[in-house]
């Protein structure tokens, strides 16, 4: 069994996403490397997505720019963070940060 490189976070943030895919949902687990959502939208193991994450205010939303989807159960679904501007990511990171 692979170990995450990065520690995931209990989180409720809103999340739309578009690509092989479109819509909405919320993340429930969130990490640097990646995050676990919810969604009535069905989505296939090995879809690309960009996903806008919904951050609590005044925080404004973050876009990863590529995130693959690797696996799917039911209405939730796993996604590892390929493309994600620098930017972004210092956001992303600041935000974990508060939520220790």
């Amino acid at each position: 069994m692979e170990k995450r490189l990065y520690t995931r976070f209990k989180v409720d943030v809103p999340v739309s996403f578009t690509g092989d895919a479109s819509g909405t949902g919320a993340i429930y687990n969130l990490g640097m490397g990646g995050c676990k959502l919810f969604s009535r939208t069905g989505v296939a193991q090995g879809a690309i997505l960009k996903l806008h994450l919904s951050l609590p205010a005044p925080l404004s939303p973050i876009t990863i720019r590529v995130a693959i989807v690797r696996w799917v159960m039911g209405q939730e679904f796993g996604s590892e963070f390929l493309g994600i501007q620098e930017s972004e990511g210092e956001r992303l990171a600041e935000f974990l940060r508060t939520i220790r």
